[in-house]
């Protein structure tokens, strides 16, 4: 049983967690059951898929393994890279929504022969159907999402299964650290999410609990059209990327990073204060180093936990 924190952004909001075995609320918090993602797991797949990234960032960049690419990063570069894998490997769930099929039809249904295909009215593997206003064969096989999509069948949520997004990131574009600088442009990374990943940034709602809306009044990053921010208090996430797919273009930061054309790029930083929003997690804030800061703020979230701060891929 692990805690996550309610946060207050001129209202309180409760945040939803993984699926639930019980909800006590008490002094603005609950206890969630995350129940489809154990400890053990999500240990493991923290370090599993921070060797995958930086393995594919030392490839881009002409390093022989994960290993040398570490130690030709910056002590800053290496915390956004702890910080942020963390971020999106152990606190920030994804609820994905399993759903029983079952097969309705309709009258083009069954003027088109299509209902009697279908021997039973479970179509979770698939089922017949005659889509309205379709004047081709009389009747096409389609998935049970699709039959949904068409009417023809009602879909049963039965099942809630939670994965990390650090999952759904594909690659890490640039890891960029600002040294000794606490401010600026410096200290956050750009990643490449899958289409799974990037649609729940898209649409939040369905099932990202950590995120929200941004309500920087700066607005996203230019040239990206879309922010989101984990509510509540600082250090908070921040993600800067494109709320549509056809508003993608060409992106690049001068000395920073390479022409970059993907549709589902992902800006990430997290900010440590809210004035000015310094990212870079080696400076200290209030007489606190950032990645102690980081840690007491996140350790009950998510999965609950380390950071991990001691991870070395050359061991």
């Amino acid at each position: 049983m692990w805690l996550l924190n309610n946060w207050f952004r001129g209202r309180f909001r409760l945040v939803r967690g993984a699926l639930l075995a019980g909800i006590f609320v008490f002094s603005l918090s609950f206890v969630v059951n995350a129940q489809f993602i154990s400890y053990e797991e999500a240990f493991a797949s923290l370090k599993i898929n921070r060797d995958r990234l930086l393995s594919d960032y030392a490839a881009d960049r002409g390093y022989p393994n994960g290993c040398a690419a570490w130690g030709a990063m910056t002590q800053s570069q290496k915390g956004v890279f702890l910080t942020i894998t963390d971020l999106l490997g152990r606190r920030s769930m994804i609820e994905w929504p399993l759903y029983d099929y079952q097969y309705i039809g309709d009258e083009d249904d069954r003027g088109f022969g299509c209902a009697v295909l279908n021997e039973t009215t479970d179509c979770n593997g698939g089922c017949y159907i005659h889509p309205m206003n379709y004047y081709g064969p009389a009747c096409i096989w389609v998935e049970g999402s699709s039959c949904a999509q068409n009417q023809k069948c009602y879909a049963y949520p039965y099942y809630t299964h939670w994965d990390m997004a650090l999952n759904h990131v594909e690659k890490f574009y640039a890891i960029l650290g600002g040294g000794s600088s606490c401010t600026g442009s410096s200290n956050r990374i750009f990643l490449r999410a899958n289409d799974q990943l990037i649609y729940k940034f898209r649409n939040i709602q369905l099932g990202l609990p950590l995120w929200f809306n941004s309500y920087d009044p700066f607005g996203p990053h230019d040239p990206f059209t879309q922010s989101r921010e984990t509510n509540g208090s600082q250090p908070r996430g921040q993600t800067h990327e494109w709320a549509w797919p056809s508003e993608s273009d060409w992106f690049f930061r001068s000395g920073m990073v390479s022409s970059i054309n993907d549709p589902n790029l992902i800006e990430i930083d997290i900010d440590y204060n809210f004035w000015g929003h310094p990212s870079n997690p080696e400076c200290y804030y209030d007489n606190t180093y950032g990645r102690t800061l980081y840690e007491n703020r996140w350790y009950a979230c998510g999965l609950g936990g380390s950071a991990e701060f001691d991870y070395n891929p050359c061991q």
